[in-house]
């Protein structure tokens, strides 16, 4: 019988042990993890935002219609899409590295870059290819991006899957070579890997909620009070009707009252400094927005 091993001298042979538990074999695995419990189900996704708010990937993808996260991830695929490319030959045939380039120059590579640049945003952006017959030879025909939602992996090996109507939770192995999986710091413990709008949520969250406040702030102190007298002794129509021609003066700027009644004109103090915290809370939350998408503060943000 051949034993495997290695020769530490000529004379010396060390035989290896190919058994349970060996070199050869895996021992720290997910279903011996004490901190590990799976029912045959898809691995949960390890996101503590989405984690903490019960949701899915989709509140990452409203992020996007936020005035400083849209841009700044146009900002980073545009720098990204504008740079040159080229297929490097390394040690492969020409023939292959031809072949390469001309599969390559029938597909739309500045989209399928677009796509792959959601990986960081997303941790990971599955791709379909779908191939065709060129003669004797199968070639990619498109390469298109699909929702990250669809896609769950595997607690055994972390394998990634498609849920489907049928199969909602564990779902379905997928075929080789007919996906691509472009991942943003992705490990054994997190497949998913990291999301960039991940950590823009609080920041765009908070900059939404300060920006209620600021508006509410410069409605009250952004206009002057009226301040309207009625003699006493006034019935309750009158004083409802005076109200009523004060308010509609805020926007209007006109009010007629008897001459009985009188109105005052308040200026509130301290109005700018007090609507400025809130926009110092917008500006911080945009500084810190750029610096998680594009590892740095846009110069447009900085204060003279």
């Amino acid at each position: 019988m051949r034993q495997t091993g290695i020769w530490t001298s000529p004379f010396d042979f060390r035989p290896i042990d190919r058994g349970p538990g060996t070199l050869f074999e895996e021992i720290a695995t997910r279903d011996r993890s004490p901190d590990f419990f799976s029912l045959a189900m898809s691995l949960p996704d390890p996101d503590p935002v989405l984690r903490k708010l019960g949701k899915d990937i989709k509140v990452y993808k409203e992020l996007l219609s936020d005035s400083r996260v849209g841009p700044c991830v146009e900002s980073r695929k545009a720098a990204v899409i504008a740079l040159e490319w080229d297929v490097a030959r390394g040690n492969a045939p020409v023939a292959v590295a031809k072949f390469v380039r001309q599969c390559l120059a029938r597909l739309k590579v500045d989209e399928i870059i677009r796509e792959i640049l959601n990986a960081p945003l997303y941790g990971m952006q599955p791709l379909e290819v779908i191939w065709r017959r060129d003669g004797n030879t199968t070639v990619p025909d498109r390469v298109v991006g699909k929702p990250v939602d669809w896609f769950v992996f595997a607690p055994e090996d972390n394998s990634l899957r498609l849920r489907t109507k049928n199969n909602l939770i564990q779902g379905e192995s997928l075929p080789e070579k007919k996906f691509l999986l472009p991942r943003y710091n992705a490990t054994y413990e997190n497949p998913y890997g990291e999301r960039v709008l991940s950590r823009c949520f609080w920041p765009a969250t908070f900059k939404k909620g300060g920006l209620k406040f600021w508006l509410r702030m410069a409605e009250k102190f952004g206009s002057p009070y009226l301040w309207g007298k009625y003699p006493r002794g006034a019935e309750d129509s009158a004083i409802n009707d005076l109200s009523r021609r004060l308010e509609e003066a805020i926007q209007d700027a006109i009010i007629v009252t008897p001459d009985d009644n009188s109105v005052q004109i308040l200026e509130a103090a301290g109005k700018a400094s007090s609507s400025a915290l809130y926009k110092d809370l917008k500006d911080t939350c945009d500084t810190d927005i750029a610096i998680c998408i594009l590892g740095q503060n846009l110069s447009t943000n900085v204060k003279s």
